[in-house]
């Protein structure tokens, strides 16, 4: 038995692609697995989907989402009991300018279209889709061509690629949320160019670009997060094809300390051994109110009277006296201080 030599198609390349594709896909839709395998079959064997299901599973989204990722002209028919042929089709309309009809589009000229609540319409419309389905065209008055041109879309060698950064405290890494990044066109010489795109961190501290061309992007942080220092990320990013650039980018809180005196009221000499409890009362906005009402330190006067807190980070906090020194009246010392300090 002879051993067949033929050169075989490497579909390494497309593989990873669909892979890709559906990586993508499930960042949106959660737990369809098997429906979007079987339409993108339908994809690629430029064939046609029935979805059935209770409103809210994310039909619609799934059909839109395919034809945006796969780059895809993307139409929607919302069929009616009173929806008529010419309404999906398209119609011819006399052009009193030329003297003769000129034909006008109908919703089905498009890569995909998704038909929504197909059985509502009357048999006669439904009826208008056979032609469109079965010969990728239209007849009316001639015979207009529906292209289709998705698989060709699909393996795209100019695919788009994306820009993803998480945005965290530098001290405890805590996530940052509501920080913009604008995305520039590099220009020749290095400068930036036109402003791309914009992208914020989402609750997550994750920012997410939408799909960019393969090339050069200078990346700028817009402005600091309230409470952080005024440093702002600057990087000139590459963005390939099919790929997500990532990048983790933190943040140094403002930071400073609380220095107190302790003396005595009538000789101005230093008192040792007054104790201060620090607790913060409101903290940096990142952090949605985590630690407030927390004690972060407790400090002690040495014996020239003086106590310093560690460094505290952007907030307010309340520092009480909770330990007088011996031989001295509790005046219940408490004051609020705010880093960095306010001037008024």
């Amino acid at each position: 038995m002879e051993e067949n030599t033929e050169k075989r198609v490497d579909l390494t390349l497309f593989s990873e692609k669909m892979q890709a594709l559906k990586a993508r896909i499930a960042t949106v839709i959660v737990g369809q697995e098997q429906t979007v395998d079987l339409v993108l079959t339908a994809v690629l064997a430029n064939g046609h989907v029935l979805l059935e299901g209770v409103p809210g599973v994310a039909k619609t989204l799934l059909a839109r989402l395919v034809a945006r990722l796969i780059e895809a002209d993307f139409s929607r028919i919302q069929f009616t009991p009173d929806l008529m042929p010419s309404d999906v089709l398209g119609t011819t309309v006399f052009n009193m300018k030329t003297n003769d009809f000129d034909f006008h589009q109908g919703p089905v000229f498009a890569d995909i279209v998704l038909v929504d609540e197909i059985n509502r319409a009357p048999a006669k419309t439904q009826a208008a889709l056979f032609e469109v389905m079965e010969e990728r065209q239209v007849s009316i008055d001639g015979t207009y061509q529906n292209p289709v041109q998705i698989l060709t879309t699909v393996v795209n060698e100019d695919a788009p690629g994306w820009i993803r950064i998480t945005k965290t405290n530098a001290l405890d890494g805590h996530v940052i949320a509501g920080v913009r990044f604008d995305i520039y066109a590099l220009n020749e010489d290095g400068s930036a160019g036109d402003l791309v795109s914009t992208m914020m961190t989402n609750e997550e501290g994750v920012a997410m670009s939408e799909s960019l061309l393969v090339g050069e992007y200078l990346v700028v942080e817009h402005e600091a997060p309230t409470g952080y220092v005024s440093s702002l990320w600057c990087e000139q990013v590459t963005v390939v094809m099919d790929e997500t650039a990532e990048y983790q980018v933190t943040n140094m809180p403002m930071q400073g300390q609380v220095r107190i005196v302790k003396t005595d009221a009538e000789t101005g000499k230093g008192l040792a051994g007054a104790v201060f409890t620090v607790t913060r009362v409101a903290g940096l906005p990142s952090h949605h109110g985590e630690g407030n009402g927390q004690v972060v330190a407790t400090i002690t006067s040495d014996a020239d009277g003086i106590a310093v807190t560690p460094l505290l980070t952007w907030g307010t906090y309340e520092i009480r006296e909770t330990t007088v020194p011996d031989d001295y009246l509790d005046d219940d010392t408490c004051v609020t201080v705010s880093i960095p300090a306010r001037v008024n």
